[in-house]
């Protein structure tokens, strides 16, 4: 069972990187994912910009 499990994750993971690609690119990751999808950043680590809770 083990095995089976493998090779059809490994088949859907070569899929989707023929389709889509598993990675970002470098820009996007280095400029954040979440600011690159939704516009915000995850992690807000400035205490003056973080919002207030």
């Amino acid at each position: 069972m083990a095995v089976y499990s493998f090779v059809v994750s490994l088949l859907i993971a070569l899929g989707v990187k023929l389709v889509t690609g598993l990675r970002v690119p470098p820009t996007v990751e280095e400029e954040g994912i979440d600011f690159a999808a939704h516009g915000e950043e995850a992690y807000a680590i400035d205490p003056v910009t973080a919002p207030v809770r």
